[in-house]
Parts: structure tokens; C-alpha cells; sequence
């Protein structure tokens, strides 16, 4: 037994001896690629030695930075380190990320604002009022030039499923009207053109039983994205008798291999996503085709479009999608072509304004601070008669 323990011991000092060895080679002698890790990370450039910044520390602050992005192997250590602590602990290295029942995963900020906790607490009833007077201006415009508007409200993880939530977040608030609940009471009132997408899963969820969104990511799955897409295309069809394609889910069928956003919170947490196979809905789609016009469509919002925008244009429904991620940049469907923005007064709204139909998504959990500004600049040419 004793020498089993020592023969353990001395594989795991091999291992240690061998990564320092490899870290500490120079980038020309590394055999071992980096993996990738995703999430936002601002590049810091290798700086340039000079006295100057030298003998002030400068050079020191920025060296250290730039060897803390390009330590060798670190890919490896952040990734193995996470994967340890999940397996392990079922702990996540970030912060803003819950591992609930189950194994689902969240952002805090989704559950913040399903439980009504700080720092996510309800806006005041008029400044949601506020925001939908805006959206009665944008869509009065384009009802009144001949043009189609539609609002999407897509769900939110932890609204849609709360039963996975971990019993350490308070439940004392949920059942009080939040910003979701008070925005849906004024664009009823204003009669806006919107579908309320949580609604329709929350139901579809208690009827089927499918799994609308995946344990290891925030959005929904295909058949979340394809009941929207479904949405989208009867509403055209029934209200503004808009001659698309018919979109139809004729079967449903079981994958193991999640794929796409599935997997966006394993990603960002650095975890291999081969340890979570397991069975998720795959949506079959049935497009009959009808004679059509090419309309001119653009959208703005968040992440949940890119589901939609996927869908419509690989299924034909539409030939191409001017998709705008909130201010920060303009997407072209099916090419995927984007053109980023510094800020949004480099963005051309009379594309916008120009188009055939004009679908405004929000999530639940964003209507704070929905469009992020886009909304308002739509609000304010439209009341200006800036228009080109």
C-alpha cells in the first residue's frame, strides 16, 4: 500500500515538474497549442522597455498584465481549474454565474430579476409607461406608412424555469408585479403588435414537457427558437395577411450532442463540454412555400434573435435579415457579415425606417433598458421628422 502511495505521489511530481518545464519555454519551443476560452477580454499589447516608463513603474504594470494574458499554458490551468472546482464543489469560477438543481446553469442577473432581488428591482410604473409610448410612436409610423411592426418579448431562463433555482435565493418577492408584468399591462393598453414568447413556452412547457432551453446555456434551444419563429410567421400571416412561407414543426427528435448556444455558459465558464452529453429536443421543420415578395426586414435586440434570424433565413422565409445587437453592431443574415459600431450615431437608422417590417425584440429580463438606446434614437427622428 505504502509503495502504491509513493508511486501516486511521484506521478503527481512528474506532472507539476513537466507543466512548469513546458510553461516556462519560450513561444518559438511550445509544442502545445492554447485552448481557446471564450468570453469578452480586452488585449494588452507586449510593451516596449524605455527608461523613462521604467523607472516609474509603467513598464512593470503593463509587462505584468501582458504575461498574465500569455503565461503559457494558462488556457489549460483556467480551464482545468474550473472544471476541478465544478466537479468537485459545484462551484463556478465566475461570479455571475449559479449552478442550480439538476445541473441547469444561470447568469445571476436572469435570477435577480425573476425573484425581484437586488440589484435587479422593478422600475418605476411610469418610466416602463414611458417606454411604451416610445414603442406606440415606432409602431404607429410604420403602421401608417404601409409597413409591419412587431414586438417579441422572449423568455427568461429563471422566469420560465424557477423549479431549478437554488433554495439560497429568497422567494419573498416573486409573486409582486415586476418590470416584465407592467410592461406587458401597457402594451395592452397602448395595443401594441407584440407577442409575448414567455407566455407561449410557459404553456407549450406544461403541455409537451420538452425542454425549452438547455441545462448548460442561457438561451433558448431550437425548439424554443422554432416555436418563436412559428410565432413570428403566423402572426404575419393572420394579421398583416403577409404571403411567407407556412413554418410548421411537424417532429420532434432526441440528440445527445447539444450544439451552438447550448453550450454559451459552459463556454464562458472554461468547462470541456464533453463531460454534458446528454439528451436534448431537436425541432423538424416543414416550410411550404408560397408565392412571395422579398421584403426588406431588419430587427434589433439582443442574443435571442440570433436564433430567429438562423432559422427564418436558413428556412427561406426570408431572403436576408438586417439584425442590429443592441448599439454595437449590425448584422447581415445569412452572410453573418457584421459591421460594428463606436457608438449609435454611426448607426443608420433609416435603414430601419425604410424597411418592410421591423421586429423589436426584448427579453424580460432587459426591459430596463431595452434596445440600449436604440429605441430612444428610432423615438426621436420619428417625432423630429428627421428621416431621410
Amino acid at each position: 500500500m505504502k509503495e502504491k502511495i509513493i508511486i501516486y505521489k511521484m506521478i503527481i511530481l512528474i506532472i507539476i515538474v513537466a507543466m512548469v518545464l513546458l510553461s516556462s519555454l519560450p513561444p518559438s519551443l511550445r509544442v502545445i497549442p492554447e485552448l481557446k476560452l471564450y468570453g469578452v477580454q480586452k488585449i494588452v499589447d507586449k510593451p516596449t522597455l524605455c527608461l523613462n516608463d521604467f523607472y516609474n513603474h509603467n513598464y512593470q504594470q503593463k509587462y505584468e498584465q501582458w504575461l498574465e494574458q500569455n503565461l503559457p499554458l494558462r488556457s489549460y490551468y483556467l480551464r482545468y481549474y474550473s472544471q476541478l472546482l465544478y466537479s468537485l464543489f459545484k462551484k463556478s469560477a465566475l461570479d455571475y454565474v449559479v449552478i442550480g438543481k439538476n445541473g441547469y446553469l444561470y447568469e445571476i442577473n436572469f435570477i435577480n430579476s425573476y425573484l425581484k432581488l437586488p440589484p435587479s428591482l422593478p422600475l418605476d410604473r411610469k418610466k416602463i409607461e414611458e417606454k411604451v409610448k416610445m414603442v406606440k410612436v415606432i409602431q404607429d409610423y410604420f403602421l401608417k406608412n404601409g409597413k409591419i411592426f412587431i414586438l417579441i418579448i422572449t423568455p427568461n431562463k429563471a422566469a420560465l424555469y424557477p423549479e431549478y433555482i437554488p433554495e439560497k435565493f429568497s422567494r419573498a418577492n416573486v409573486h409582486l408585479a415586476g418590470d416584465y408584468e407592467n410592461f406587458v399591462y401597457y402594451c395592452t393598453k397602448y395595443r401594441i403588435n407584440y407577442i409575448d414568447l414567455f407566455t407561449i413556452l410557459s404553456k407549450y412547457k406544461k403541455q409537451q414537457h420538452y425542454e425549452l432551453f438547455p441545462k448548460t446555456g442561457i438561451h433558448w434551444n431550437a425548439l424554443g427558437a422554432a416555436i418563436a419563429c412559428k410565432e413570428i410567421v403566423n402572426t404575419l400571416r393572420s394579421m398583416y395577411n403577409i404571403k411567407v412561407p407556412y413554418f410548421s414543426i411537424t417532429n420532434i427528435v432526441y440528440a445527445q450532442n447539444p450544439y451552438g448556444d447550448d453550450y454559451d455558459i459552459i463556454k464562458l465558464m472554461g468547462l470541456f463540454k464533453r463531460f454534458y452529453i446528454y439528451n436534448h429536443p431537436i425541432p423538424i421543420i416543414e416550410v411550404k412555400k408560397t408565392e412571395k415578395k422579398n421584403y426588406i426586414v431588419s430587427m434589433q435586440g439582443g442574443s435571442f434573435l440570433w436564433g430567429i434570424c438562423c432559422l427564418l433565413t436558413s428556412n427561406k422565409i426570408f431572403e436576408t435579415i438586417n439584425n442590429y445587437f443592441y448599439v454595437i453592431w449590425k448584422q447581415v443574415w445569412p452572410s453573418q457579415k457584421q459591421q460594428l459600431y463606436k457608438n449609435k450615431n454611426e448607426i443608420d437608422y433609416s435603414t430601419v425606417l425604410h424597411s418592410d417590417i421591423f421586429i423589436l425584440e426584448v427579453n424580460q429580463e432587459y426591459i430596463y433598458n431595452m434596445g440600449s438606446g436604440f429605441v430612444e434614437e428610432l423615438y426621436n427622428i420619428i417625432q423630429n421628422n428627421k428621416i431621410r
